[in-house]
């Protein structure tokens, strides 16, 4: 990035190029040519796109390069360019992008919770999958089954509050909160209201 070396064994499928200055702009560019012929790989043409950002009234026109070229090819200046899955721009709508995208991430979680293709440490432990242990990566209390993801990793409490909170109001208007004292002491019990919920949102999002 710029002139700081950054090395990474292996060669990803999007490449992102940073810099504030145009001349070491040109050089990484002259940089990528060269490290594609030499490994014999194919640069898509119509991917490679020039994004500028944070031009201002001060530094706009200041450029020295009126065009970056990629080899033979001349890069097309554009307002938008994806990397990595998440669209940016060249005004300041990045966030926006990146909150649609984990939005998008959260939803095929849960979708995979409730359909059963989550794997977790103790299924992966079972299968003998990656010759992992079933302990639980994040807490290292207990294994680390769906149960245990739902309800009982302190490191996911923060997040299971927002669902808690209105599952416990929607019961204790059905039971009364002696009721939920006395039957809903144990985890695996709440659990199964915790799915229920979580296979509503996961409708809810699917008929939207």
């Amino acid at each position: 990035m710029g002139t700081n070396y950054s090395g990474c064994p292996t060669c990803p499928d999007d490449i992102l190029l940073l810099t504030s200055s145009d001349e070491d702009m040109q050089v990484m560019l002259n940089t990528v040519n060269s490290y594609s012929k030499g490994h014999q790989y194919t640069i898509n043409q119509t991917k490679s796109v020039l994004l500028k950002q944070n031009q201002t009234s001060y530094n706009n026109g200041k450029g020295t390069f009126s065009a970056w070229e990629l080899g033979k090819m001349e890069i097309t200046i554009s307002d938008q360019a994806t990397h990595l899955g998440i669209t940016r721009f060249s005004k300041n709508e990045n966030m926006l992008n990146v909150d649609e995208r984990i939005r998008e991430k959260k939803a095929i979680v849960k979708a995979r919770i409730l359909t059963g293709t989550y794997i977790l440490q103790a299924n992966k432990a079972k299968f003998k999958i990656d010759y992992v242990d079933s302990i639980c990566p994040i807490c290292r209390i207990e294994e680390e089954n769906l149960i245990h993801f739902i309800t009982r990793c302190p490191a996911l409490e923060g997040i299971r509050r927002n669902h808690y909170g209105s599952i416990k109001q929607q019961i204790f208007l059905k039971i009364g909160s002696s009721q939920w004292s006395s039957k809903f002491r144990d985890r695996d019990i709440i659990y199964m209201p915790v799915k229920n919920r979580l296979q509503e949102t996961y409708w809810r999002i699917s008929a939207s």
